[in-house]
């Protein structure tokens, strides 16, 4: 069977195969899986073949879909396959091209259905503005436990919304979860024989080390699991900030490495990791010194970046690394906060 997956990063790309491997392991079902990074795509060539690839998939999600130049011609390709779609946190029009079973964003209003049903539908009308997504997703935390328990159409919106769950708190058993819900429910042939599990729900603000068995939510845990692993760190302490998704994910080599190199010359290392951009909550919990943000406001469409500021103490440095993937590359360099400038 074949899924498509798209998305604008590739934070879940590792967790994803990982999951295919456990479904091809625990269950003997090979999961053919197509990754786009929709971003990248260049010329009518790719556009084609992610076209024919999604005209042949048993079920297409995507999430985090968003500029003009993307979202028309995946409107394009969506409207034209037939298999189920599910799109979260994306912009409002591909959203709308989420049909699970009977649930179906593009043509809810246009049904005469009444009653709580159609009440919770219209909580997921993608409504166009700042912070739906954050509107969507508190909706998610709300209704999940709630539709579980109803039977019959009420399944296809606890589809949806546990999709949202799984994806967002991205590891490979996660992930693993989802494609077993989406192919039991809707892959035919396989109804009952795969298990439906709840999804796993990490903390949205934590401490994560590639040899611990799970995030701590507090600094008194992770530096109780430290001192059990017996290591001396007697050359200071340095502290890195991640992405949430990429530590949930196992998108880490590069910071597991950074990691071993650091212990191996008595360095200890201390990862936090926050939802979203706003790395503030992981400062403030885990490093002690509150952040501050430019309070300088700007009209919506024309919103610059925010300088958040935050400081360790007048001896400790902060470095800042502009990613590479970013638009404006060639400005790529590290920068230091001292004594209230950049330099």
């Amino acid at each position: 069977m074949r899924f498509v997956f798209l998305t604008m990063e590739v934070t879940n790309n590792v967790a994803l195969r990982e999951a295919a491997e456990i479904l091809r392991r625990d269950y003997g079902i090979e999961v053919d899986i197509r990754l786009y990074n929709v971003a990248l795509l260049r010329g009518e060539e790719t556009w084609q073949q992610l076209a024919e690839d999604a005209a042949r998939a048993d079920f297409i999600f995507g999430s985090m879909l968003f500029g003009e130049e993307m979202v028309r011609p995946l409107q394009r390709i969506l409207e034209q396959v037939t298999c189920p779609v599910c799109i979260i946190t994306s912009n409002p029009a591909l959203i709308r091209s989420t049909r699970l079973g009977k649930f179906n964003l593009h043509s809810f209003g246009e049904e005469t259905e009444t009653g709580r049903f159609q009440q919770w539908m219209s909580k997921f009308r993608p409504k166009h503005g700042q912070g739906e997504s954050q509107r969507q997703l508190s909706l998610v935390r709300g209704l999940s436990k709630l539709l579980k328990l109803i039977p019959g159409r009420a399944r296809d919106l606890y589809t949806y919304i546990c999709s949202h769950q799984y994806w967002l708190n991205g590891s490979a058993e996660n992930l693993s979860r989802m494609l077993c819900m989406i192919i039991e429910r809707y892959v035919p042939g396989y109804k009952g024989r795969l298990p439906v599990q709840d999804p796993l729900i990490y903390p949205d603000v934590a401490l994560y080390h590639p040899d611990a068995p799970e995030p701590f939510v507090d600094l008194t845990s992770y530096q109780k699991w430290q001192k059990g692993r017996k290591m001396k760190f007697d050359q200071g302490c340095i502290g890195l900030l991640s992405m949430r998704s990429s530590a949930l994910g196992g998108n880490t080599a590069h910071i597991e490495a950074l990691t071993r190199a650091l212990e191996s010359q008595g360095i200890g290392v201390r990862i936090a990791y926050s939802g979203g951009l706003d790395f503030r909550p992981a400062i403030e919990r885990f490093f002690g010194t509150p952040a501050r943000r430019d309070a300088k406001s700007h009209p919506p469409r024309r919103r610059k970046p925010r300088l958040t500021c935050c400081s360790m103490g007048p001896a400790s440095p902060w470095w800042v690394a502009r990613p590479r993937a970013a638009p404006t590359s060639r400005g790529w360099r590290w920068k230091r906060w001292t004594s209230g400038t950049w330099t």
